[in-house]
């Protein structure tokens, strides 16, 4: 009822091209207080408003939306809005360890985050390490149909995106922030890799982590690693949680195959 009500609230708003949910009670029918102008709207508690003027915003449970595909100002604008990490500091930066370290720290599973990891085999040589570096680099794992992220947006620590989901009728607009860069070269048994790992921002539907790597190991075989750690951050991601897990691996398939087509080009 809920997804029933926002949508056909949205379309008499179609003006408006991002909306910011807070889901502090139940939305309800009152829309007299919506301002048209600004490019931001807010449903905060009962009523739509503009959170273009700072004291407006509230930093909470959040949701961006947009009725078409995000436009770079339309992302900016999302990006602008958070500031803050939506999971307890002491995570940050977890997914820069190994898997087995993170499958056996009781207190990521204690606060209730769930893992997700796939390895999958690109191929052999220095040639495919180097095509699979660059599709990294430049987002071509995220380059899909119904998900996408600005592929200008620099892969280095500090830098804020927005991961864009095409999920039923509106986009959804996912900011993270790149929390390390990890480039080596002949480290333990690795002859060459490249990691980097992101945080969810207030406003993610989910909380936690994401790291992605290529590497070339000492057999000269070239591999595509994701590893996550997330939970619900909302109301809406706890009820639909079981499928933002189906989603997930989804992805994992489809981000391969995105590799997998850069590295055989």
């Amino acid at each position: 009822m809920l997804k029933k009500y926002l949508f056909s609230s949205l379309a008499h708003y179609s003006l408006a091209d991002i909306f910011t949910i807070h889901e502090q009670s139940r939305i309800s029918s009152n829309l007299s207080s919506i301002t048209h102008s600004p490019l931001l709207v807010c449903c905060e508690g009962r009523n739509f408003r503009s959170i273009e003027a700072p004291h407006q915003f509230v930093a909470g449970d959040m949701v961006f939306l947009c009725w078409n595909r995000p436009s770079l100002k339309q992302q900016k604008a999302c990006i602008d809005r958070t500031d803050s990490f939506n999971y307890d500091g002491k995570f940050k930066g977890a997914t820069a360890g190994s898997v087995s370290s993170l499958q056996k720290d009781m207190h990521l599973s204690e606060a209730g985050f769930l893992l997700n990891h796939a390895r999958i085999f690109l191929g052999s040589g220095l040639e495919t390490y180097e095509k699979a570096k660059f599709a990294l680099r430049n987002w071509r794992h995220f380059q899909l149909s119904w998900t996408f992220v600005d592929c200008a947006t620099p892969i280095k620590s500090g830098a804020k995106f927005c991961v864009c989901v095409n999920e039923f009728l509106p986009w959804l607009m996912l900011p993270l922030q790149v929390l390390y860069v990890n480039e080596n070269e002949g480290t333990n048994k690795l002859k060459a890799s490249l990691s980097f790992g992101s945080g969810t921002l207030q406003g993610h539907l989910l909380a936690g982590e994401e790291r992605f790597s290529v590497e070339l190991d000492e057999n000269n075989k070239v591999w595509y690693e994701i590893l996550s750690f997330s939970k619900p951050a909302c109301f809406i991601s706890f009820v639909a949680f079981p499928y933002v897990r189906l989603r997930q691996k989804y992805f994992v398939a489809e981000s391969t195959k995105a590799v997998l087509k850069h590295c055989s080009s």
